[in-house]
């Protein structure tokens, strides 16, 4: 257990834990849940996809995924043309994560609270692409301080987008299961981080190894793998600013509510109300 703990990995798994079994306590089920029905997963997956709301969101989400899990596979031959070892490589993966599973788990909260998904939806894409580019432009010589900067903040903005996004699909496609919108988004999004490896990998071939930032740009040097981390979730951004998908779920249990309440009251003989009224 000493060894886990004093470990990066173990540090990072620690509050992944602690986080999911306190958020697994305060998860709060749908009052109107949605019911389960025989269908063929294929035929739920194209007919998500024919909603453009839900399109709109998978897009965003998978290329998102797949660019950063891309990203965090590939850290340490990016930075390594910048004098970065693969031991610094590996802590700043490390406060990706440390990072970003507290922040998610405190939107996550907050969202629960405010149920203000479409606003929550634009503030992280616009968290998102303003970390991305203060992480391309620290990937420079000499700034070990302002990456783990960089990747702390992008840890927390990156996180906090799944979860919200995730919220927010479902919302889209009540009353289909959560099952199958989330499933769709990982499956989609991780398949996309493998190409997203292999164009990495092309580009820092591109660069010959030189040491790009963003910085660089317009100095004789193209930063090739900053400007499509960038052009990315630019991409990601427009997607998610202008999203405005119907919350079908919040709906359902809105009227839910009012049903229930006008239930009770109906209930209620005359006397109740002149006992209530004395």
């Amino acid at each position: 257990f000493v060894y886990l703990c004093s470990s990066v990995p173990g540090a990072s798994l620690l509050p992944v834990g602690v986080c999911g079994l306190w958020c697994a306590r305060r998860f709060r089920a749908s009052p109107n849940p949605p019911k389960l029905a025989t269908s063929s997963l294929w035929r739920d997956w194209r007919q998500l996809l024919g909603d453009a709301h839900f399109r709109r969101l998978f897009f965003a989400f998978c290329v998102g995924l797949g660019v950063f899990n891309a990203l965090l596979a590939m850290v340490a031959q990016w930075l390594a043309p910048c004098g970065y070892s693969a031991t610094t490589a590996g802590a700043l993966g490390a406060t990706f994560v440390l990072v970003g599973v507290p922040c998610a788990a405190l939107v996550a909260l907050r969202l629960d609270a405010t149920r203000d998904y479409k606003g929550y939806v634009k503030r992280v894409a616009g968290a998102d692409l303003a970390f991305t580019a203060l992480l391309c432009l620290a990937a420079t010589r000499g700034a070990a301080p302002a990456l783990y900067v960089a990747f702390g903040c992008l840890g927390g903005s990156i996180v906090a987008t799944s979860a919200v996004v995730m919220e927010t699909a479902v919302e889209a496609t009540y009353p289909t299961s959560p099952e199958v919108p989330t499933g769709l988004l990982f499956c989609a999004g991780n398949t996309l981080s493998i190409a997203s490896i292999y164009a990495i990998q092309f580009l820092l071939e591109l660069q010959g190894g030189a040491c790009e930032g963003l910085s660089s740009v317009g100095a004789g040097h193209h930063a090739p793998v900053a400007l499509f981390l960038l052009a990315n979730i630019f991409l990601c951004f427009l997607l998610l600013v202008t999203y405005d998908g119907p919350l079908r779920r919040l709906d359902a249990e809105r009227a839910h509510a009012v049903r229930r309440s006008t239930d009770t009251l109906a209930s209620l003989a005359p006397r109740d109300f002149d006992d209530l009224a004395a």
